[in-house]
């Protein structure tokens, strides 16, 4: 048996549709977060389309975590995996890839969670938001894809 560090430096085991998959639906969170954060910054109200609650959602209590607005930490989260799925496909290295895997099932957590209250608490829903938990739900799929195809959990000591 071989611990997840073995995994991680593995080589060539990741598919190039994979990679680029990845990296589209990076793409696309950081540019729905970016615009999210840029509106919260500058003090505007994002534009709502599809659904009304945009303003309900970005403006509670739950916009924020501590002193920081979630829509810049899913900035910060699809950034990250921005630059970890563009590294892999650059260096034809997919170490890069499987760490932006590994933090995969945190965003889907937050997604769960910001679903939630959007639900159930808050009673409204921004198309942003949703567009987020969209991108977020397919990259962690793009994970359990690979790990249930390779039966990673087999392999880890």
């Amino acid at each position: 048996m071989k611990n997840w560090f073995n995994w991680l430096l593995e080589k060539n085991n990741l598919p190039q549709w994979l990679l680029i998959t990845g990296f589209v639906l990076a793409l696309i969170g950081f540019a729905d977060a970016g615009y999210l954060s840029m509106k919260y910054l500058s003090g505007e109200k994002p534009k709502c389309f599809i659904t009304t609650g945009c303003d309900a959602v970005t403006s509670s209590i739950y916009s924020k975590i501590g002193p920081f607005p979630v829509a810049s930490l899913g900035f910060i989260f699809y950034t990250t995996l921005l630059v970890l799925f563009f590294l892999s496909l650059e260096s034809k290295e997919t170490k890069w890839a499987k760490y932006a895997l590994i933090i995969t099932p945190l965003g889907f957590l937050f997604t769960v969670y910001f679903l939630y209250i959007q639900a159930f608490v808050l009673n409204a829903f921004c198309i942003y938001c949703l567009f987020s938990a969209g991108s977020s739900t397919a990259l962690f799929g793009l994970a359990m894809f690979h790990w249930i195809k390779n039966k990673f959990w087999l392999n880890l000591t």
